[in-house]
């Protein structure tokens, strides 16, 4: 930080504890709502592709979101922006339940992620604005854990609210989460940015440019982003192989995402453990034991029919062992541009989810009734991280850190 906050230590406590109910939302958004995707198809009468997209141009809104939000965040300050945000997100969201088309409701999907993005961005900045060097390190590293419990608990609340109720009822819970953010924030959270700048559009500009042209920067977002897009094409696609194909209930889809979003969690945790390993060990390994595990999936794509072992247990691996490098590579970047810590937080995620968004709108062509597109889909993202992880991070990130 270039400057001290004037902040007791309950304070920093108190805020910490903020961001990290707050940044799960961007999760949570995705998640309740995913064991929902096949009878919302069925509601609007239409394919199963135009529901998916839904996911699609929320993760699109949150990712341009961001970029305005980070930038915003460092002009105006975080509490002023999570507030604005908020707002529109409970008008969008209220809207959103009575969206009488699946076209509004995709626009509407869009502009509820683009006001998450002024919720989330902002929150993740608080963490720079109040600590610094190991420590800032250790609260990214549980702020990917509490960000893991979004995965974890609302895909068994959506499917609950989807079997005891309708479609509807997961954007009731978004709008009750909205409410206690905007709750808490307004009477429990004064400025932390105290190293603000007046916003200039060229300003803006050369932060990212300055961002974009710094290949350590850069590297490891596109890097995170195809390993992000494991979990959250899981949830584009899986809804429709477990409930339509497999004939499951919404409940039991729940709690098979409940199973991934623990493997992220527990991926979290793991990472916190393995201090004696280093970043290029934990990379090499991860990639390596995924890259096992894709091979089975493959593999029993062809011997076995469709069922949901060969589908979850082979993912359930992969996301856990995305999930073992994301926290290190997070705090590598994010504290090396502490200064402008909203453009960084903004950009890092921003592209992430970018590429997510792209993965996750190529996923909607997959097939449904089968195991094999499934697998090379999950094939191609992992020989893509090996021939980026080779040609590019060894070389410019991970034997400087080592």
């Amino acid at each position: 930080m270039s400057q001290e906050i004037a902040l007791s230590a309950r304070q920093k406590k108190l805020y910490s504890w903020m961001a990290f109910f707050i940044v799960p939302f961007s999760g949570v958004c995705i998640d309740v709502y995913s064991p929902s995707l096949p009878h919302m198809a069925a509601s609007f009468m239409v394919v199963k592709a135009l529901a998916q997209l839904s996911i699609t141009t929320y993760m699109v809104g949150f990712a341009i979101g961001q970029l305005l939000a980070g930038s915003l965040s460092d002009s105006f300050g975080r509490r002023r922006i999570i507030l604005l945000s908020c707002a529109l997100f409970l008008v969008v969201t209220g809207l959103l339940l009575v969206s009488p088309t699946i076209n509004g409701l995709l626009v509407l999907r869009a502009f509820q992620g683009l006001a998450v993005a002024g919720l989330v961005v902002p929150a993740r900045a608080v963490l720079a604005d109040c600590f610094s060097g190991a420590e800032f390190a250790k609260k990214i590293s549980t702020m990917s854990v509490f960000w893991a419990m979004g995965p974890i608990l609302a895909p068994a609340i959506g499917g609950y609210l989807q079997y005891h109720y309708n479609w509807q009822a997961s954007f009731w819970f978004m709008l009750a989460y909205g409410l206690i953010i905007l709750f808490l924030v307004l009477f429990g959270y004064r400025e932390t940015n105290c190293n603000r700048c007046s916003f200039s559009v060229s300003a803006v500009f050369q932060n990212y440019a300055s961002l974009i042209r710094d290949v350590t920067f850069l590297s490891p977002v596109v890097f995170l982003g195809m390993l992000t897009s494991i979990l959250i094409v899981f949830n584009v696609v899986a809804p429709f192989i477990v409930q339509t194909t497999l004939h499951y209930n919404s409940v039991f889809y729940g709690y098979v995402a409940l199973s991934m979003g623990l493997a992220w969690f527990l991926g979290s945790v793991c990472n916190g453990h393995l201090k004696g390993l280093s970043l290029r060990g934990k990379t090499q390994l991860s990639l390596s034991v995924t890259a096992v595990v894709l091979v089975f999936m493959l593999v029993a794509s062809q011997v076995f029919s469709l069922n949901i072992y060969i589908l979850v247990i082979p993912v359930w691996g992969m996301v856990f062992c995305a999930s073992l490098v994301f926290p290190t590579f997070v705090s590598f970047c994010l504290a090396r541009h502490a200064h402008i810590a909203g453009a960084a937080n903004a950009l890092f995620y921003s592209g992430t989810w970018a590429i997510v968004s792209l993965l996750s709108a190529a996923a909607t062509y997959l097939r449904i009734h089968s195991m094999l597109p499934f697998a090379v889909f999950y094939a191609v993202i992992c020989a893509v991280c090996w021939v980026f992880y080779c040609g590019v991070l060894r070389r410019y990130i991970v034997n400087g850190l080592d």
